[in-house]
């Protein structure tokens, strides 16, 4: 079954509300843009923004954290925050420390379900996720972008398994990650979640729906979600390996 395309972009705007710093973040990207802040020039200092935006200093730095991964500033230390340059990076680069961060990742961009259909799980997808070879599950399919006007830079499909399958039709008006929705609704706590992440040539499917050339190489993010049953959703996300940046900070433990 193929639902027709359904666009939601007051939901999605009502959902970015929530999250302050992006507020924050594209106010800052504009004055940068319309050279308030000039290249070169100094940040005002996060107590300033403290102040400004009546925020917390975590909100600020959150804020500054996003525009460094747009390319415009560069935190120094001793030095400050300086604007680098006035216009953003092209492509999309994505940084992931926590699941809480998937989930704002989910809030910050716009997905487009674009097909929802049955499908028969083969022996290599039955391993990826989790399943039984000849099983039954659902395929969610859909393109992400920064807005619903904005080119898409990751094509995605998640599998959702059987005895969940009823929650798919609900996934095109979801707010927030996938796994999330799935999560609550079906009352199955994620315990642990898994990342592969791979390189291969983009197949025509994929330069059609990304809209770039031939002959590009993918990076494909592969992340399965699990409960105490079992895989609650496994989704796989391709993006033009020349135009996507991801990056994972990791914090130790312990001390040394």
């Amino acid at each position: 079954m193929r639902p027709s395309p359904i666009k939601q972009p007051d939901q999605m705007l009502d959902a970015e509300k929530t999250a302050r710093y992006v507020q924050i973040v594209n106010v800052l990207k504009a004055r940068i843009v319309s050279g308030l802040y000039p290249v070169g020039s100094l940040l005002p200092t996060e107590a300033d923004f403290c102040a400004e935006f009546a925020v917390s200093r975590y909100t600020v730095r959150e804020a500054l954290r996003r525009l460094m991964e747009l390319g415009l500033v560069s935190r120094r230390q001793g030095s400050g925050t300086i604007v680098e340059r006035a216009e953003t990076r092209e492509g999309y680069q994505f940084t992931l420390r926590s699941l809480s961060e998937l989930f704002q990742y989910a809030l910050d961009t716009y997905f487009r379900v674009t097909a929802i259909d049955e499908v028969v799980l083969t022996a290599a997808i039955a391993d990826e996720v989790g399943g039984k070879r000849g099983s039954r599950g659902t395929m969610v399919s859909g393109l992400r972008s920064r807005s619903p006007d904005s080119k898409p830079f990751c094509m995605s499909k998640s599998y959702i398994p059987d005895r969940l399958a009823w929650i798919a039709p609900e996934l095109p008006g979801c707010i927030g990650p996938f796994y999330a929705h799935i999560e609550k609704r079906a009352n199955e706590p994620i315990l642990t979640a898994e990342q592969h992440i791979s390189a291969g040539r983009m197949t025509p499917e994929m330069t059609a729906a990304l809209d770039v050339g031939e002959d590009r190489v993918s990076l494909l993010m592969m992340r399965r979600y699990m409960s105490a049953k079992g895989t609650v959703i496994a989704s796989y996300n391709w993006h033009d390996a020349a135009e996507f940046t991801y990056r994972m900070a990791i914090q130790r433990d312990e001390k040394p």
